[in-house]
């Protein structure tokens, strides 16, 4: 994870990377996650990925599941209809 994460700071393409290095063959389309809400993700992750801005990437998260790299593409805030 940590030679995966240095070749993306140098430039990689974390897509290509993705497939080239997970173990989880649903990532096999890029590493896509797909669209998610706070809470959707293991805790480890989700505070890797609070503070970054779009096109950031994780340093090496360990979680139950093993080691990650998690890259933010786009983030959208939605107003939640509780609070209108």
């Amino acid at each position: 994870a940590r030679a995966v994460r240095e070749k993306l700071l140098a430039g990689g393409n974390f897509e290509n990377l993705a497939k080239q290095n997970s173990e989880d063959p649903n990532f096999a389309e890029g590493g896509r996650l797909g669209t998610f809400k706070a809470g959707d993700f293991l805790p480890e992750i989700e505070e890797a990925i609070q503070n970054l801005k779009e096109g950031q990437v994780t340093g090496v998260v360990r979680s139950k599941l093993g080691f990650h790299v998690v890259k933010v593409n786009r983030i959208q805030k939605i107003a939640d209809p509780k609070f209108n």
